[in-house]
Order: C-alpha cells, then sequence, then structure tokens
C-alpha cells in the first residue's frame, strides 16, 4: 500500500514537522490488482532488496529475510504491468511525476540477485534494459547510470551478467561520454568552475554532479582500465570539491568549509531553538539557528538562471527553493560518493 499527501497543503505549512497541527491531509491508497505501477513497484522493491543485503552482511538475518519477502512479492505486482504512479493521481504527484518504471525494475532485479545470487534476476534485468531508451539523467527519476554501474561493477568481478556488452557500450558511448567530457552531448554541459550539469536544469544541479560522480566511484572500484579508473576518479574528486568549495566561491554543505549557506529553505532549520515557529521564522533575517549540518543545498541554476555567470546562478535566500532548498534525494548521491572517496582515495 502506497500514500502519498497533497503537497500545496505540505508546502503552506512552515515549522516544525512535529508540531504541524491537524489539518486536512489526505492520503492517497492503492491496491496492488487495479493500478499498474511499476514505478513505485519497482523503487520500494529496489530499496528492500538493497536493505536485505545490508542487514544480512550486518547480521540481523531475521530482518533481511523480511525485507525480501516484501521485495519479492512487490517485483512481482510490478513485473509484466507497466505502469505509471502519476497516471493515477496527476494531482498530487505532479511534483514528482515518473516518466516510466523501467529502470526501477531493472535495479530491482540486480540487488535481487545481490542477495539470492540467483541469476535468473540478472537475466530480469537486462530484460528492462534497453540502450536507445536508458537516459543519462541520474536521478530521482532516472536510476539508469547506477543500474548499469552495478552490473558492470558485478562484471568486473568476475559474475557472468547478461547483457554485459551492452550495458558497457552504453556505459562508454552515452553515459561517461556525457558526464566526464560536458560538452553538450546528451545536453550535458559544465561551469566555467567546472560543475558538470544538464544545460536544461536549473533545480538542484549538484543532486545531478554528486550522484553521477557516487557513479563514477561504484565502477571505479572494480575495473580493470587503469585509464578510466583514472577518468573516474579524477571527475568524482572534482565534483566533490566543487560542492564543498573547491570551486573558489563557497561550500554548498552547512556548516562545512567557509562561506556556507546559512539561509537555506528548509522549515525546520528555521525555526528557533524554542517558541512558536512559523512565517515570522520564514521572513526573518537571522541565519538559521539549527543547521542543518552537514546538509547539501541544491547548487548553482547554471545557464537557466543565467548565461554570463553560471556559478553565481545562485541565492543564498530562505525563499529560493529552486537554489538553496535541502532535500533527501540532493544528499543520497553526496552521502555515497563521500563513501566512495574515503575508500578509494
Amino acid at each position: 500500500m502506497g500514500q502519498i499527501g497533497d503537497p500545496k497543503i505540505d508546502h503552506n505549512y512552515w515549522g516544525r514537522a512535529e508540531e504541524q497541527p491537524p489539518m486536512k491531509r489526505p492520503a492517497l491508497l492503492y491496491k496492488r490488482d487495479s493500478m499498474p505501477a511499476s514505478d513505485l513497484y519497482g523503487s520500494v522493491s529496489a530499496a528492500l532488496a538493497q536493505a536485505a543485503v545490508v542487514f544480512e552482511e550486518a547480521g540481523d538475518v531475521a530482518f533481511a529475510e523480511a525485507c525480501l519477502e516484501g521485495a519479492l512479492e512487490l517485483y512481482r505486482w510490478g513485473d509484466g504491468r507497466p505502469g505509471k504512479y502519476s497516471d493515477y493521481y496527476k494531482e498530487q504527484t505532479k511534483i514528482y511525476r515518473s516518466t516510466g518504471g523501467d529502470d526501477s525494475m531493472a535495479t530491482a532485479a540486480g540487488w535481487l540477485y545481490r542477495k539470492t545470487k540467483d541469476p535468473v534476476w540478472l537475466e530480469k534485468a537486462f530484460s528492462y534494459f534497453s540502450y536507445d531508451k536508458a537516459d543519462v539523467y541520474c536521478g530521482w527519476d532516472s536510476l539508469w547510470g547506477s543500474h548499469v554501474s552495478h552490473m558492470i561493477s558485478l562484471a568486473d568481478r568476475g559474475i557472468q551478467v547478461p547483457g554485459i556488452n551492452e550495458y558497457r557500450r552504453w556505459s562508454t558511448n552515452k553515459y561517461w561520454r556525457a558526464w566526464l567530457q560536458a560538452d553538450g552531448f546528451q545536453s550535458i554541459i559544465k561551469t566555467p568552475k567546472g560543475l558538470h550539469y544538464p544545460k536544461w536544469n536549473a533545480w538542484a544541479n549538484l543532486a545531478f554532479s554528486t550522484t553521477s560522480a557516487s557513479h563514477a566511484l561504484i565502477q571505479a572500484k572494480y575495473t580493470k582500465d587503469s585509464t578510466l579508473k583514472t577518468r573516474l576518479m579524477n571527475y568524482a574528486r572534482g565534483q566533490a570539491d566543487y560542492a564543498i568549495g573547491g570551486n573558489g566561491i563557497r561550500s554548498y554543505v552547512i556548516g562545512w568549509g567557509s562561506n556556507w549557506p546559512k539561509y537555506a529553505h528548509h522549515a525546520g532549520a528555521s525555526c528557533p531553538n524554542s517558541g512558536p515557529c512559523g512565517q515570522a521564522a520564514f521572513t526573518s533575517k537571522q541565519p538559521n539557528p539549527n543547521g542543518p549540518n552537514g546538509a547539501m543545498v541544491a547548487g548553482p541554476g547554471g545557464v537557466r538562471k543565467s548565461r554570463s555567470d553560471p556559478d553565481g546562478a545562485y541565492n543564498d535566500r530562505r525563499n529560493d527553493y529552486v537554489t538553496n532548498e535541502v532535500a533527501v534525494d540532493y544528499n543520497s548521491g553526496l552521502s555515497t560518493l563521500f563513501c566512495g572517496l574515503i575508500e578509494l582515495f
């Protein structure tokens, strides 16, 4: 069962999450037998399969098996039944409307292999892959970069991966051709100071750059190609450095380095340590009193915001939710990237 609230209602509330007053907050529910939604089923199946791997390695076998059971059930719901959750609840899901579920189903199958070691899952993963349809725009709506890097990393460890030549062809000729060179191919470009991002995008360009950089380290860890390994590691290090202040302008990680964001678009962070919180905190001229330290904001808006100064297309203002918001999906790639840098450098 999946649920999603109405974004208008939640976004109109500015204050501490735990103090949100009683209000109309509709939850939308669906049944497995009435709604094909492979994007949602695949994404949650993948998350549970990943959790199963992690908790098994941590020694909690019972919980790992429970996660696996859930992952398998959700995968069965989505397999062979393509559909998008947002097609059913367009008003409530318009902010994060999916373009498809094949990437999610492929990712789930890859991680189900990691948990079960059953090669049939690698066959299932490749059945969802298409060289021509897989896009390079890594983020909440596209998992192809992470999936292909995962499959290549398995092959580089000696595992027989169905479709590996197609995966490598896509990785070399599309994904890394776009992200490493950033010369406009597949619309990926770079700012004068080194941020790689999609030319058409203004919102959370740092999420794109750090997420693609995390994929670079997943592949670099096991590749036997020393030249490729160096290129991937240099790219990853460069995007991480840009995020934390190596761009020569500022750090985009709260509490890190110099000139870091003081007014991030984050309701809880803007609230005082005690007393009421609301629109007064939103409009306050004072810096956020509560971080959140370690979180990365969205970052420069690139040429969509300023053709003359794409690096400077950023405002440390609380009302700038395009370049100064904090979000979980922005920081997931950054966390993976930092972990990879610690391990490989």
